[in-house]
């Protein structure tokens, strides 16, 4: 019998240690991590801070930082009841870290008929951080909207295709 209530004891304390645990926080490599701290210090007066990471091909990520009342995503986040899985600290900030999958993890469709586009995109500030082969360029007060291909700027000029008239 005191096995069975020590069973029981140890397994309710198990549930409540874990149930009161932050386990989605997540520390970054130094490379993101000095950024993020970066534009936390530089925009401190903001409620949600979160960051968008997609990977676009295998040696390169264009990650989005965003400081605003609100999440740049919000919208999409109320329509699908999405919301970020993960998040780190900077600053004593919490910073919501998105990667696309959190629609596939606990997400629910509020209606069929409520538009994702209703809502303008929400105000603030934000970088974009490209990373080509660890080079990293950071496009300061540049918001875009994460998950969507950047236009890109060509460096090598395209000469026009030549037509040879000798088709045989």
């Amino acid at each position: 019998m005191k096995k069975y209530i020590f069973v029981i004891l140890l397994s309710i304390t198990i549930f409540i240690q874990c149930s009161t645990q932050d386990n989605n926080i997540v520390e970054l490599k130094e490379n993101i991590a000095l950024i993020v701290d970066d534009f936390t210090s530089e925009n401190p007066n903001y409620k949600v801070y979160e960051l968008y990471i997609d990977k676009i091909m295998p040696d390169s990520i264009i990650s989005i930082l965003f400081a605003g009342e609100k999440s740049l995503t919000y919208s999409e986040n109320s329509y699908f009841k999405q919301k970020s899985i993960i998040h780190c600290m900077s600053n004593k900030k919490r910073v919501d870290i998105y990667s696309g999958l959190e629609r596939y993890i606990e997400s629910k469709i509020i209606s069929d008929s409520l538009s994702i586009y209703q809502h303008a995109q929400a105000a603030g500030i934000g970088w974009t951080i490209i990373d080509i082969k660890g080079k990293i360029v950071i496009e300061k007060d540049r918001v875009n909207y994460p998950f969507f291909p950047l236009p890109l700027k060509f460096t090598v000029p395209l000469a026009p295709p030549r037509v040879k008239d000798n088709v045989q």
